[in-house]
């Protein structure tokens, strides 16, 4: 969570880091990941979104809001060290 919004992160091979909203955008439900595809999943009907937000497959037509990061010093931060300095900025 950041602030009050549940928020992705995932730090692709290529250096990118894709932070969305994890909340399926067909049932409000909290999305998971799963590593082997790295998709987030709706575990309540099985909507799939790519890493960036963008519909894979399942009962949704939108894809996940992107979440910015707030300064372009924070890109290439690990995942972890991303989390910690988003809660703190809230």
């Amino acid at each position: 969570m950041v602030g009050n919004q549940r928020v992705g992160i995932f730090h692709d091979k290529a250096g990118r880091t894709h932070l969305v909203t994890a909340v399926c955008t067909h049932a409000d439900w909290p999305l998971d990941f799963c590593r082997s595809s790295q998709t987030w999943e709706c575990p309540r009907h099985g909507a799939r979104f790519a890493v960036d937000g963008s519909v894979i497959d399942g009962p949704v037509s939108r894809p996940l809001d992107a979440v910015s990061i707030p300064t372009a010093q924070w890109e290439n931060l690990p995942p972890d060290e991303l989390c910690e300095r988003l809660r703190r900025e809230q």
